[in-house]
């Protein structure tokens, strides 16, 4: 589902703009047009993190439920 980001004016960015996001591609473009390529990557980085983390407890939870692990 798209999403309208209003970004306000600032000195870095005159006028306020608005942008529509149809996907995570799409925000990954304006982190990096508007703060730039090493701030994409740090979104990244922080992203897969916690999709790691998602996963590590899909997995626990898949345990206990199978009686593999107890929870303590």
């Amino acid at each position: 589902m798209p999403t309208v980001i209003s970004l306000t004016s600032s000195p870095l960015l005159p006028g306020n703009k608005v942008e529509t996001v149809f996907d995570d591609n799409d925000f990954g473009y304006l982190i990096d047009k508007y703060m730039g390529y090493d701030a994409k990557k740090h979104f990244e980085g922080i992203i897969e993190r916690y999709e790691q983390k998602i996963n590590e407890l899909l997995v626990e939870i898949d345990d206990l439920k199978n009686g593999e692990k107890t929870y303590d």
